[in-house]
This record gives structure tokens, sequence and C-alpha cells, in this order.
């Protein structure tokens, strides 16, 4: 298995979406030889997230969440029951 990490530095605020494009189309480039994502590597574009993060076991996975975490303290956009995902701005 291969886990990667996209991560992109830059000053100039100007560069903001050149620098997404870039990230995006190396990630596109870089899909054909991967499967799946890695949960702690949060990605907002990831289509899917649930399988890609949980596979066959969210369903499961959520149903544990609500009864340890009823008022769901613990929560993020792509957190276990999350509906979707917001697209990211630059």
């Amino acid at each position: 298995n291969l886990i990667y990490q996209i991560k992109g530095i830059w000053v100039e605020e100007s560069r903001s979406e050149e620098n997404f494009e870039w990230g995006k189309a190396l990630q596109a480039s870089l899909a054909p030889y991967i499967s799946g994502a890695y949960v702690n590597y949060i990605d907002p574009w990831l289509q899917e997230w649930q399988t890609a993060y949980y596979g066959s076991n969210y369903d499961k996975l959520v149903s544990i969440k609500k009864t340890v975490d009823p008022d769901n303290f613990f929560h993020f956009n792509q957190s276990l029951g999350a509906n979707s995902t917001p697209s990211p701005t630059p």
C-alpha cells in the first residue's frame, strides 16, 4: 500500500488558485495507482470519502458513534455520520 499526502505551501495569496489546481492535478495523476484513503489525511475534495476511509465498515461505525457520542461532540466535515463534504475554496 502507498500512503501519500499532498501538501503545498506558498506565501503569495494571489497564487492560491494556481496551487490548488496543481495539487488537484497531481492527485488526479496518482489516482490510477491508489485505492482507498487514510482517514488521518483528510482530503476535502475526496468524493465518496465514507467508502474511501472506512470501506464496508462505515454504517457499523456510525452506529457505534451514535452510541458513544450521542451529542456528536467529536465532529468535523468528514466525521462518522456527516452528510457531505463542503467544497473548499482557495
